[in-house]
């Protein structure tokens, strides 16, 4: 082979190899944020937030309220200001949010067993093969 024809083919696996990783790094990245009781939206609830953000952030309604002193008898890490206690519950993991008098969030917490943020290969998963959400 000549030395034109050798530079042209090095040239297109790195633009292949350039490719494949662009690719790679798109189905992999973190989905935008989705309503519902996930483990993403873990994160998202913050101290600080009043109850109605929190119904705005999971796209569902409060629950009805709980007395705090029955989630940490279920041996949950309840904040000792904590008044209120909200579980939103689903088949994914179930979010429980820790209210003061004024409906503010003191903390949250997920419980259940897929309650973890995804890594890159469920990520990868997803993006492959969509279910219905």
């Amino acid at each position: 082979m000549s030395q034109r024809v050798t530079h042209l083919l090095i040239w297109l696996l790195l633009a292949l190899l350039l490719a494949s990783v662009g690719v790679f790094l798109w189905l992999i990245r973190p989905e935008p944020p989705r309503p519902g009781i996930i483990p993403e939206n873990i994160e998202r609830v913050t101290p600080g937030m009043k109850a109605d953000e929190v119904e705005q952030l999971l796209g569902l309604k409060c629950p009805p309220r709980m007395r705090a002193i029955s989630a940490s008898d279920a041996g949950l890490n309840v904040p000792e200001a904590a008044v209120w206690a909200l579980l939103f519950s689903d088949k994914e993991c179930d979010i429980w949010v820790y209210l003061d008098a004024d409906d503010t969030v003191l903390g949250c917490e997920g419980v259940g067993d897929r309650c973890h943020l995804p890594g890159w290969q469920l990520r990868l998963t997803r993006r492959l093969a969509p279910e219905e959400r």
